[in-house]
């Protein structure tokens, strides 16, 4: 055996391991933060339109065109619909028959990725010791702001776009250090292009990234000649640099153009945006060091927020702290430029969502940290680097007591995402009177009645539903499921008057909602108003056609109360060519053509319904009356 040989392997293998070992750290801290967000539900928050009701992820009859111009939600991210629609499945025990693992596991994969792409990319531009990837990876991987991004099933679009970010971020560096030989140089220059493309098709948050570039070009320029700004200056407005950022320009400028265009935004006052921004800007800042409160909603502020006591005074200063926070960035470029690096990318990446263009119905929210906190994180980490040997192996241990602590608070906060119900009463502990919470967590708790096989249970589910459904209703809801359901709850307690006042108010607002049609039919059938029903009845198919045989089961029904003989005998027609095997259509055609005289069609029906059912005693008992009849 030639021992020699394996001695000299012996450093080769070790180095290896050593490598391989903040990896293998990273995905077990990982692992170990999310663990119990795998046996996470889908949330009545977006999971629906994006996955379980969206045919673009569910239905087999579609195409890659459809995926790519169609719009989800007022966004364009076609790439993230086709990452969710290569999760789908059946799962005839789930209660919506899809399973929500198989995306939440995929959505923890991708965050495990991004994990490891942002080590790499640190440890690829940073040119120190381990300790500044380890710490920037290991705190973006467990942050709990993060939490949001990786248990919430629609935000597959924060995960997808910022792996191909990172990924262009990465071939953009080695572009950088192989551009002079042609070959690779147009290669890897080509591949970031690609892309970014793909991270813009993924989220429009990706427009960010030509700035990233410069950042990263300014870091590494500062690094190899450092303090010398005019020589960066003269780099970064060559001709040839000009050239190479141009079509990252221009890419970024139509998605951001299309983002804007698609959205819808709120009609704020300048000055309540520029409020807003800073604000969100501060508390962004904050949370990084101290994710304290955290929440899946931050509504707006009433109007009188923004001028009166400590609220205002908060809104001006968030202003001020964005200002001194830029100033500080671009002051600490010659002594300390990974400042400037980590604060510029913490901007860069969180600029277009300050809500200087508001949208949506919240004034910020947690997933808008996923790439930026990589920044803020480089930070400290370079400073503990800078500090002699005994304070910074105090720096060290703090360190770790820190994303320890991070960890924690994330494993708590992803329990929060556990179900619609754990999600929004999370937000009404901070925001207990917000009309969307309160709304949407009185849906889940209707489709939990409706789930319920437990009389108790059943009735449990809808006192919390009906409380929650009045809140909202005194804060002036304007969502007609809301009313709708709420009316349902009170035709059940035998409350018609109530009832029909809140199935009125749902169609106030949405005047073709066919459910609720259909359930106000229901309240004036109880009540009497036969010809009120019919007309409702009608109204329910127009906006419902896929309802039809309910619907018109009812309404033949009426019909033949009502007298009505040849309208119910058109709707059991429909009925029974949909389902010829139900005795029950027949003998009821049976006994509406019998009142009009076609004799023989009667008998033809009831005939019918006995061989369908010989225990059709009202069938049998008819057509001995018409068979008696007849012989005499």
């Amino acid at each position: 055996m030639n021992t020699e040989n394996i001695d000299d392997n012996k450093p080769r293998y070790s180095s290896a391991l050593l490598r391989l070992l903040p990896f293998a750290g990273l995905i077990i801290l990982t692992l170990l933060t999310y663990r119990t967000v795998f046996d996470n539900s889908f949330v009545d928050w977006d999971d629906y339109t994006y996955v379980v009701d969206n045919d673009l992820v569910r239905s087999e009859n579609v195409s890659l065109r459809d995926i790519f111009t169609e719009k989800v939600s007022l966004n364009y991210h076609p790439l993230t619909i086709l990452s969710l629609r290569l999760n789908n499945n059946d799962c005839p025990s789930c209660p919506e028959g899809i399973s929500p693992a198989p995306f939440i596991k995929w959505n923890f994969i991708l965050h495990l990725l991004n994990t490891m792409l942002v080590f790499v990319f640190i440890r690829r531009i940073s040119g120190s010791t381990i300790f500044v990837p380890l710490f920037v990876g290991a705190v973006f991987a467990v942050h709990p702001m993060h939490v949001e991004s990786v248990a919430w099933i629609s935000e597959r679009k924060d995960l997808l776009y910022s792996f191909f970010f990172l990924s262009g971020l990465l071939t953009w560096v080695l572009y950088l250090e192989n551009e002079k030989k042609l070959r690779k140089g147009v290669l890897l220059y080509s591949l970031t292009l690609l892309l970014f493309i793909l991270s813009c098709l993924s989220k429009s948050m990706a427009v960010s990234f030509p700035l990233v570039i410069l950042l990263t070009h300014m870091w590494l320029h500062q690094r190899h000649s450092p303090g010398n700004f005019r020589s960066f200056l003269n780099v970064i407005f060559s001709r040839k640099m000009i050239l190479l950022l141009l079509p990252f320009f221009a890419v970024s400028l139509f998605f951001g153009v299309l983002a804007i265009e698609i959205n819808n935004p709120n009609s704020f006052s300048f000055i309540n945006r520029i409020h807003y921004a800073g604000y969100g800007f501060t508390m962004y800042l904050v949370r990084f060091l101290v994710p304290f409160s955290l929440s899946p909603l931050y509504p707006y502020p009433s109007a009188f927020v923004h001028y009166e006591g400590f609220s205002a005074f908060v809104m001006g200063a968030g202003v001020l702290v964005f200002a001194l926070t830029l100033l500080f960035a671009i002051m600490a470029f010659r002594k300390y430029p990974e400042v400037t690096f980590g604060t510029g990318f913490f901007i860069a990446s969180v600029i277009i969502v300050l809500q200087l263009i508001s949208v949506g119905a919240a004034i910020m929210a947690d997933r808008y940290t996923y790439l930026a906190y990589a920044g803020l994180a480089f930070i400290p980490a370079f400073a503990i680097e800078r500090l002699g040997r005994n304070l910074r192996m105090a720096s060290y241990a703090l360190s770790m007591v820190f994303v320890i602590t991070l960890s924690v608070i994330s494993s708590r906060q992803a329990d929060v995402w556990s179900n619609s119900e754990t999600l929004w009463t999370r937000v009404l502990k901070f925001f207990p009177y917000d009309e969307t919470a309160r709304s949407i967590r009185g849906i889940y708790y209707m489709k939990m009645s409706g789930r319920s096989t437990d009389e108790g249970t059943k009735r449990m589910f809808e006192a919390k539903a009906l409380a929650d459904f009045n809140h909202s209703i005194k804060a002036g809801t304007a969502r007609a499921d809301v009313w709708e359901s709420a009316g349902i709850i009170y035709a059940g307690k035998a409350r018609s008057d109530s009832a029909l006042l809140c199935l009125d108010k749902a169609l106030d607002l949405r005047p073709d909602k066919g459910s609720a049609y259909y359930n106000r039919a229901l309240v004036r059938a109880m009540s009497g108003k036969t010809g009120d029903a019919i007309a409702d009845y009608t109204l329910a198919l127009r906006h419902q056609p896929e309802n039809a045989l309910k619907i018109l089961n009812n309404r033949s029904n009426l019909y033949l109360e009502a007298g009505m003989f040849s309208e119910a005998v058109r709707d059991l027609d429909y009925l029974i060519t949909r389902e010829r095997d139900n005795y029950i259509y027949y003998s009821s055609r049976g006994y509406a053509r019998m009142m009009i005289k076609d004799i023989s069609g009667a008998v033809t029906d009831f005939v019918r319904a006995l061989e369908l059912n010989p225990d059709d005693a009202e069938s049998r008992r008819q057509l001995n009356a018409i068979l008696s009849a007849g012989a005499k």
